[in-house]
């Protein structure tokens, strides 16, 4: 993809669950990186499969959206490409940089260029600090200012960005409603000056109209700075209103990705479209078709062979269960991982 901000490539996290009793371990190709030498697997019913092997690219200026079920691995990917935790395997080219491979001091820095808003606005703010403290750490952290004065000025022009005033400086976080901590959470992550900045279901803690006006915010905010957004939420009525391209996710795999409008107008896998019918039309008129799904998820620890969604979906046929499908570009820009899309 041209003018490629963030790329990743076949990342995967599993989680290894404890047991009591010792038992057959395997060894990956690739050993985790979580501070020891080697780290081994248990067997694949012993890991829980998070994300398993999503690859995606997002352009300079951007608002990619990662929808999906709960549980269904977006949060966990988002942490894995900030390396909040590290992955299992799999490559983020960050400008061509491959952070997996920074080590802690250039990765530290590399993050100014990458924040991420909290969906819990209460718990992502330090109650014990005030607004001031908490959009000054992250100038001082990366060295942005040089006194006090210069950030005493940079942090109330960004309060003002956010729809803030100046007399929300010295206000601690259960001084401020809801929408104001989420504006605040917005504000530091705008100040470091961020190229890329995940948003995990940043409205979905929000009352609807306080929601609206954060949505519209972000978008402003976008117009104005050129920032790049990876978007996540469940919520398709406010992914199609904010992205420009989405992903659809299924038990960490991707399922469908395209452009907004041709994944609403032109829905191609049978989960992208019981998804999108549970979607409710503002128009009381308008009878819209509610499509069912059969059955509940299936373990991720312990996955079918094959698709992973065949045991809910209308058109299994016997080749969804003998190999799993792999994401292929369909239509123009439009990809999906289904032998059955037609």
């Amino acid at each position: 993809m041209l003018n490629s901000l963030l790329e990743v490539r076949n990342l995967r996290k599993y989680f290894l669950l404890k047991t009591g009793l010792p038992r057959f371990v395997k060894t990956l190709k690739r050993p985790l990186k979580s501070g020891t030498k080697e780290q081994k697997i248990e067997g694949d019913s012993e890991c829980v499969h998070a994300v398993d092997g999503i690859s995606f690219e997002i352009s300079t200026g951007e608002t990619f959206g990662l929808v999906g079920e709960s549980g269904c691995g977006k949060t966990t990917a988002a942490r894995c490409i900030l390396r909040l935790i590290e992955p299992t395997s799999g490559k983020v080219l960050f400008r061509g940089i491959d952070l997996t491979e920074l080590q802690k001091n250039e990765l530290r820095m590399m993050r100014r260029h990458m924040q991420l808003v909290f969906q819990d606005p209460t718990g992502s703010l330090n109650p014990r600090l005030k607004v001031r403290t908490l959009l000054s750490e992250p100038m001082t952290n990366f060295q942005i200012v040089q006194n006090s004065k210069e950030t005493h000025k940079r942090v109330v022009e960004l309060l003002k960005k956010v729809g803030l005033d100046e007399e929300h400086i010295d206000k601690y976080p259960h001084e401020l409603s809801g929408g104001m901590k989420q504006r605040v959470g917005i504000a530091r992550a705008l100040a470091s000056n961020p190229d890329l900045v995940i948003l995990d279901e940043p409205t979905s803690a929000l009352d609807a109209s306080v929601g609206a006006k954060i949505l519209n915010l972000l978008i402003d905010l976008q117009r104005e700075l050129g920032t790049t957004y990876l978007f996540i939420a469940h919520d398709l009525a406010v992914v199609r209103y904010i992205c420009n391209r989405v992903a659809v996710m299924y038990l960490g795999k991707i399922f469908e990705m395209a452009g907004v409008e041709d994944i609403f107008s032109n829905p191609l896998h049978p989960y992208t479209e019981a998804l999108l019918s549970s979607v409710p039309v503002p128009d009381p008129t308008i009878r819209r078709q509610r499509k069912t799904l059969r059955g509940e998820p299936p373990s991720p620890i312990d996955l079918p062979a094959g698709c992973r969604f065949q045991g809910r979906c209308p058109r299994a046929k016997d080749i969804c269960s003998q190999a799993e499908p792999q994401l292929k570009e369909v239509e123009t820009n439009h990809f999906v991982s289904c032998y059955l899309w037609q």
